[in-house]
């Protein structure tokens, strides 16, 4: 049975695709995946027995001819059963309209994401993850997936990029896409203050590329940025490492919680309960639960009604502290 699977973005919930189709090929063995996304993430897929990776540049192959261009160059690869539309948006709708076959599409809840979202009457009820929302649309191809609570990334290559051993090593990544979504960087100071004070250890600042320069100018005295050091593969590998990651919500809480490692996630103006909780063993959210306005965007995109940015300003760097304490002590208890 030949597949063909759609996510083009973003990069956390691409990575958050692996764990459906790790388990689809290790139970049926007659399954072949093609996976259609951008060609940075790539390296999320290493090691997934008989998948094949297609990039699509979306800057230059998005438009309604270039995606049926794409759609005639995809036909004359490989004949298809199915197609799993895990992205659901028009770019990838369109493409399944060129090519034609049995399409089985993600349900993203959105109608109860916005009732939890919206300004009053919101209905604060945990929703399906996305990962098992990725499963689901595998089950409704007839495809069977189970859980195996394995470390779903492999990193392609060892590369010795590790931290030291014998240490604790504690990665913070303090952006996100949705600039709402991050805590102030004087908290992320104090968190760092209050672990070098409390703590035998080091601590990495984590981010991409086009954030190192502004990680270099808040954080680079007071502690290690990797951000935009190593390659994508070698992030992978150097985080597996790490004993926990604080993070925002942001792809870098979902690659960390992938590869094994617990994550302790701050979350504003976005939600847990919109199932984007990381997934790793051991990782604990912060929030502020008695802000009535919270949550008010699904991805943090929307600008804050109060004005103040209370729900990540309230949040105390003792809070955060506390509860990295207690993920770290019950690892070593």
């Amino acid at each position: 049975m030949n597949i063909l699977v759609l996510r083009f973005s973003a990069r956390g919930d691409v990575a958050l695709c692996v764990p459906a189709l790790r388990e689809a090929v290790a139970i049926d063995k007659k399954i072949n995946i093609t996976f259609v996304s951008r060609p940075e993430f790539q390296p999320f897929f290493y090691g997934i027995e008989r998948l094949q990776f297609i990039p699509i540049h979306v800057a230059t192959e998005g438009s309604f001819i270039q995606l049926w261009r794409f759609a005639r160059k995809v036909k004359r690869m490989r004949h298809f059963d199915a197609i799993l539309d895990l992205h659901g948006v028009y770019r990838t709708r369109i493409l399944c309209f060129f090519l034609n076959l049995k399409t089985y599409r993600i349900n993203k809840g959105r109608l109860e994401k916005w009732k939890m979202a919206r300004r009053k009457n919101k209905v604060l009820i945990p929703l399906m993850h996305s990962v098992e929302r990725y499963r689901r649309v595998f089950k409704d191809a007839g495809i069977p997936v189970k859980a195996d609570n394995a470390h779903y990334l492999i990193t392609p290559e060892k590369t010795g990029i590790t931290p030291p051993s014998g240490i604790i090593n504690i990665g913070i990544a303090p952006t996100s896409r949705h600039h709402l979504k991050e805590w102030p960087s004087e908290n992320v100071a104090q968190v760092i203050a209050l672990i070098k004070k409390n703590l035998s250890g080091e601590i990495y600042i984590l981010g991409g590329p086009q954030e190192k320069d502004n990680l270099n100018a808040i954080f680079g005295e007071i502690a290690t940025v990797v951000a935009g050091k190593y390659s994508f593969s070698e992030d992978l590998e150097f985080i597996q490492h790490l004993d926990l990651v604080v993070s925002m919500d942001s792809a870098n809480m979902h690659v960390a919680a992938l590869v094994g490692v617990p994550v302790l996630s701050i979350w504003g103006p976005s939600h847990p309960y919109f199932g984007y909780a990381p997934l790793s063993k051991g990782s604990k959210t912060v929030q502020l639960d008695y802000l009535n306005c919270r949550p008010c965007s699904i991805n943090g995109s929307n600008p804050c009604l109060r004005k103040d940015h209370a729900c990540m300003i309230e949040i105390t760097p003792e809070q955060v502290f506390n509860e990295l304490q207690d993920i770290l002590n019950s690892r070593t208890g």
